[in-house]
């Protein structure tokens, strides 16, 4: 088959879900929110060819899986390449009169109809795409992989943007707007403003964003996780309590690393989303294959559940909740087995040039008396969700969210690199941060209110972002053993 005809065939294939998802969220509906689409067109979209069957290259950044390219080692590429919800919206066409005459269907429908066609129409382009590769080669099937991704991150897109309209979408995306500016050169300095690195310039700049972002994010949190009066959410009760060596917590120092961990989530939404849809074009074994549906329900799930306010509400999860504790909820389990495969993209691999510093590893063992240093030269992983590709994990290239509804203190690595810096010190805030995160994700992505939270700060729900710090300190034994003193 020739490359135009392919090219035409691919094209009807993608043309029904991008009809339908005009005519679900059409342009003129978008008027009241300040998101605008850009034109969308299969023959402008930019290909690439995937260059490993288990590596999704970045969507958005442009480099390759291999990252043979200088990206990270100039903060003017960091600053123009960093992810944010814009991303989403440059690719959309305008409808045309004949897109326009397509019926229209209620959001409720759209899940129903749209993935579950999306997962077939998917693998039988997959399919096509593997055999026209053996005939003529990778080069043939860039725009393939391209109009796919695309078709993925417009269900993303559109859904996420019609979730939060008006004054609620603006907000949100004020409060975010820096990060593709100032806060990826950020996530190198550390959260903790470690800005020796950035010209004097920047870190005047960066510490200016992390000002004006407060002012803008603070009572976000407050409104749609802390709730009550000035005063009395959970930020204002934390800040009242000591850290677990006794010293007061800091509020500037909670509010930056609360909104640097907050930042961090939010990069990671995209991928969250889409990554259980997009993986059949790379799963090249069966039993991945064989998961997706199930997986994709779960993700479908998990952004359309109502709030539920029923005695079947899942228990909290607390130290005196044993049952609770051995399992946590699939909506929970798919977060976190998306964050391990899909870490925030502008934190992917940085060549150390001057220095040494601790690099922690699940694959060392922590109990020589010193971790192993990383020295000049040498290409190092700065993912707060580091190694998740890490040979630890059974099949750890596959989307298996189940792996994280077990015993969790037998399945996490010792240690894992942190956002908080990288000498294996836990950070005082770092739970807090962490147990933010999860809320402001849960109740941000998908409105759903049974998130099993206690009221309480619960040491153990700071697993659900992934510790680095050890798991045993974390277990529900230290907990009760620090709350009894």
């Amino acid at each position: 088959m020739g490359q135009n005809a392919s090219k035409s065939s691919y094209k009807q294939l993608i043309a029904q879900p991008i009809a339908e998802l005009n005519s679900l969220f059409p342009i003129k509906e978008q008027s009241n929110s300040d998101v605008k689409w850009r034109d969308f067109s299969f023959e402008s979209t930019k290909g690439f060819t995937l260059h490993s069957p288990h590596i999704i290259e970045d969507f958005f950044s442009e480099r390759d899986a291999q990252f043979n390219t200088d990206v990270w080692d100039d903060p003017a590429k960091i600053e123009a390449k960093a992810l944010n919800l814009r991303a989403f919206t440059q690719r959309f066409q305008k409808l045309t009169p004949a897109l326009m005459a397509i019926q229209k269907h209620q959001p409720s429908e759209f899940f129903e109809r749209w993935l579950p066609w999306t997962e077939a129409a998917l693998k039988k382009i997959y399919v096509k795409v593997r055999e026209e590769d053996q005939e003529q080669g990778p080069e043939h099937t860039k725009d393939v992989y391209q109009a796919l991704r695309s078709a993925s991150m417009m269900i993303v897109g559109r859904t996420v943007c019609a979730k939060f309209k008006g004054d609620t979408l603006r907000e949100i995306e004020v409060a975010l707007e820096g990060l593709d500016t100032v806060y990826a050169r950020l996530a190198y300095g550390g959260a903790r403003g470690r800005f020796n690195w950035l010209p004097s310039s920047d870190v005047k700049q960066a510490t200016q964003y992390l000002k004006d972002l407060e002012a803008h994010i603070r009572p976000i949190i407050r409104d749609q996780i802390g709730g009550g009066q000035e005063g009395d959410d959970l930020l204002s009760r934390w800040i009242q309590t000591k850290g677990s060596d006794g010293r007061s917590l800091k509020e500037d120092q909670i509010i930056n690393e609360a909104i640097a961990f907050l930042s961090m989530a939010y990069t990671s939404l995209p991928k969250l989303l889409f990554g259980a849809i997009i993986n059949v074009t790379v799963g090249y074994q069966d039993d991945f294959l064989s998961e997706l549906s199930k997986e994709t329900s779960a993700v479908v799930k998990l952004m359309t559940a109502p709030p539920i306010f029923d005695d079947k509400t899942p228990p909290p999860v607390t130290p005196h909740n044993d049952e609770a504790w051995k399992t946590l909820p699939i909506h929970n389990a798919v977060v976190l087995e998306s964050l391990r495969l899909y870490p925030p993209n502008w934190l992917a691999q940085y060549k150390i040039k001057k220095g040494k510093f601790p690099l922690l590893s699940a694959s060392e063992d922590p109990g020589k008396g010193e971790l192993p240093k990383a020295e000049e030269g040498q290409h190092i992983w700065l993912s707060p969700w580091g190694f998740h590709h890490s040979s630890y994990f059974q099949k750890p290239k596959r989307f298996w969210p189940q792996r994280w509804m077990g015993n969790l203190e037998s399945q996490l690595p010792l240690h894992v690199f942190s956002p908080f810096g990288f000498s294996g010190k836990p950070s005082l805030s770092e739970i807090y941060c962490k147990e933010i995160a999860t809320r402001f994700l849960m109740v941000w992505f998908a409105r759903y209110t049974a998130v099993n939270i206690p009221d309480r700060i619960s040491w153990e729900l700071s697993l659900c972002l992934r510790p680095s710090t050890p798991v045993s300190w974390l277990h529900k034994r230290d907990y009760l053993k620090k709350t009894s003193t």
